[in-house]
């Protein structure tokens, strides 16, 4: 039963470290201690693939990333300055899902895709 535990946990480990590669980009409000774990897991799982196969395409996603995880930390001191508190390994809202542009943005999607041939 424990072998079953760990390789779920290990799994579980890979499936958030891979998340944690867009996260910076699709959520906001992080809390204190995101990404943590998941975050270490991202990284080396970015260093693989460009140490498997050199593209510059991985190596401008890695420096956006790290941007957007530089941003999102700095948004989350500025807002624990303000008094606001997330928990402590929160993954933050999903922006897109809370705005009413994400209709808008379906239906011009679903509009101009009918005129396609």
């Amino acid at each position: 039963m424990d072998g079953m535990r760990d390789s779920f946990n290990a799994f579980s480990l890979l499936v958030r470290g891979h998340a944690a590669c867009f996260t910076p980009f699709l959520h906001i409000h992080f809390g204190r201690e995101y990404p943590g774990k998941w975050g270490i897991v991202a990284l080396l799982l970015m260093l693989l693939t460009m140490g498997a196969k050199p593209d510059a395409g991985m190596l401008v996603f890695f420096l956006a990333w790290l941007t957007a995880l530089a941003y999102q930390r700095a948004r989350m001191f500025l807002r624990e300055r303000r008094g606001v508190h997330e928990y402590s390994r929160y993954d933050g809202w999903p922006w897109l899902a809370i705005k009413d542009q994400a209709f808008e943005i379906v239906e011009h999607i679903e509009e101009h895709g009918r005129g396609l041939p």
